[in-house]
This record gives structure tokens, sequence and C-alpha cells, in this order.
């Protein structure tokens, strides 16, 4: 509930109450990894309104790091079906990019817009590279289900009318 009001104090532009509701280290330390993660986006959001792109920043850092930790774990033990997609997507669609957006912005605003513009590269870089990995495991589920389409219908040469015919 915490983290849903201080997100609608920044909806409404009142970041010094979103940062009273979440500056508390004890709150924040008993949330689970995901809402801290969201607790230090949300901080660095409020204190990018209060025009302070030092702590903005830091607190995106920490957001980021967080999430990359979840996409190394993901990595090393990955979830089972379409359970992994969903996380990479929360994590990479919401927290990834509106963070790096943020983070980008506030080492502009500090002056670093170099580093703004390296957080950006390397996240880039970093999902074509995961976007490769994902394509060759499409093609090896597409080989897969031909082989097994072909074993199914062992006339040479035909192929079935609609692929759900296999």
């Amino acid at each position: 509930a915490i983290l849903a009001l201080a997100r609608l104090a920044l909806q409404e532009e009142r970041s010094f109450e979103a940062l009273d509701l979440l500056e508390d280290e004890d709150l924040v330390d008993r949330l689970s990894p995901l809402r801290q993660a969201q607790a230090h986006a949300l901080l660095g959001e409020a204190f990018l309104q209060t025009r302070d792109p030092r702590r903005a920043a830091e607190e995106l850092s920490r957001a980021l790091d967080e999430a990359e930790s979840w996409e190394a774990r993901l990595d090393a033990d990955p979830l089972p079906g379409t359970a992994e997609r969903t996380v990479r997507a929360v994590i990479g669609e919401w927290l990834g990019v509106h963070t790096l957006a943020l983070y980008a912005e506030a080492c502009s605003r500090e002056g670093r817009a170099l580093e703004a513009a390296r957080a950006i590269e390397e996240y880039q870089a970093r999902s074509l590279r995961r976007g490769t990995g994902e394509l060759a495991r499409l093609r090896e589920i597409v080989d897969t289900a031909d082989k097994n389409c072909a074993n199914d219908n062992p006339q040479q040469g035909r192929q079935p009318a609609e692929p759900e015919s296999c």
C-alpha cells in the first residue's frame, strides 16, 4: 500500500509526500526484492522531481542493479514455460525501461550526459544479445516441431496444408 500511495503522490506531483513515505530504510528493507526495487525507482523519481539529480541517480541505479540481478538469476535458473517471459517483461518493460529513462535523465541533469548515453547503450546491447538467444531457442522449438510433424507424416515431400494438421 505504501508503494501505491507513493506512486499516487508522484502522479500528483507531491514528491515530498512520496519521499516521506519511502525514505524509511527499515520499511524498504522489509519489502520483497521486487518491491525494494520499485521503492528505489519511486524514490529516484521523487528526487528527480525535487531537483536532486545526484540522489535520484543513486536510487535509480539501485533499482536497476536489482533488476539486473533478477535477470542474472533467470539466466542461471530459468522459470518454466511462459513464466520466464512474463517476469522478463515486467522487469524489462516496466522497471527496466522506465527506470533507465529516469536514470538517464538524472545523469543528464547532473551534467553526466556520457553516463546517460552509456547506460542506455549498455541496456540496449544487452537486450539485443538476449533477443538473439531467444531467437535461437525459438528456432530450436520450430525445428523440433518440424521433426515431429515429419515423423507423423512419413510421406516424403508432403507438407501439411495447415500447421494445425501436424
